[in-house]
């Protein structure tokens, strides 16, 4: 009798244990291999609230949630750029503590959203022109003097006249001296913008687009350059009385293309200066002696 009572009262202490365990379990926290649900509900709110400091400094991202769970970032809304969603990746991946990244991030076809940023761009830009009206205006009278100076200097009839052998060449300097004045008074007015990189864009693709017209035009730019080699070497002058390739008179003028001789019967004749340089030049002028051959005919019994 003794020994029933004592394993009754073993039963109800073992069955007191039992119950008494569970209320305990959920009194407490649940224990992880990284910490307790506490603490880890504390570190996904503080990479949250770091995310969305984050997006909230940079443009683009207005419409944009952050949720974050175990460490696994969770992205959705919408954005106006496909490169803004990657960018979204990329700037989140960078936090400490994130372990996965679940980007539901869209593009938005919203008109309106789409438009404002146009608008806004549109209204910015025209607000910078208004604002930088007074120094463009500096810059285009900065241009004016330079070219004005310029073609002043080139505009002088004596200097270069004096200077260059002959006409031609002088006109040549003049050309000379204001395609300089335009290209410095291009880089003064782009100086004053603070452009000047443009100008080595400006000049490359001139350059391209010279060379291109330089094949196109390549009769016209070897006679030009004949008529150089011409004025300077000076075969003939005008009035001189020359024979090129078979074709005499007197010379009238040398132009950029072509040499201009006027023939004993009264016609004008143009000979291209890149034939002229190539050509055997006969100059009666330089000489103010000339020997003449010639026929006569006489009757059989004239007295001689």
């Amino acid at each position: 009798m003794i020994f029933v009572r004592l394993l009754a009262l073993v039963l109800c202490l073992t069955v007191s244990a039992g119950a008494g365990s569970p209320a305990a379990a959920q009194n407490g926290t649940i224990t992880t291999g990284e910490g307790t649900s506490t603490e880890q509900g504390q570190a996904d709110a503080a990479i949250a609230t770091k995310i969305r400091d984050i997006i909230s400094e940079l443009d683009g991202f207005e419409d944009v949630t952050v949720s974050v769970k175990s460490g696994i970032v969770t992205l959705r809304g919408t954005t106006l750029e496909l490169s803004k969603v990657e960018q979204l990746t990329a700037l989140t991946g960078r936090v400490e503590g994130v372990v996965a990244i679940e980007n539901d991030v869209t593009i938005s076809t919203d008109v309106a959203k789409r438009l404002t940023p146009l608008v806004t761009r549109v209204q910015t830009r025209f607000w910078q022109g208004v604002a930088f009206f007074p120094l463009v205006g500096i810059a285009l009278i900065a241009f004016a003097v330079v070219l004005w100076v310029g073609f002043f200097v080139a505009g002088r009839k004596k200097p270069w006249d004096r200077l260059a052998p002959n006409a031609f060449i002088a006109d040549i300097i003049r050309a000379v001296i204001r395609i300089a004045a335009i290209v410095a008074g291009l880089v003064v007015a782009l100086d004053i913008l603070g452009a000047t990189a443009l100008l080595s864009t400006i000049l490359g693709a001139a350059g391209i687009i010279g060379l291109a017209i330089g094949f196109a035009v390549r009769d016209t730019v070897e006679n030009f350059i004949a008529s150089v080699l011409l004025s300077v070497r000076q075969p003939f002058a005008p009035n001189d009385a020359i024979e090129i390739n078979g074709d005499e008179g007197k010379v009238i003028r040398l132009t950029s293309r072509a040499t201009i001789l006027l023939s004993f019967d009264g016609n004008h004749i143009r000979i291209p200066n890149a034939t002229v340089f190539k050509s055997r030049i006969v100059n009666y002028s330089r000489n103010p002696e000339r020997r003449f051959e010639f026929e006569m005919g006489v009757g059989y019994g004239t007295h001689l």
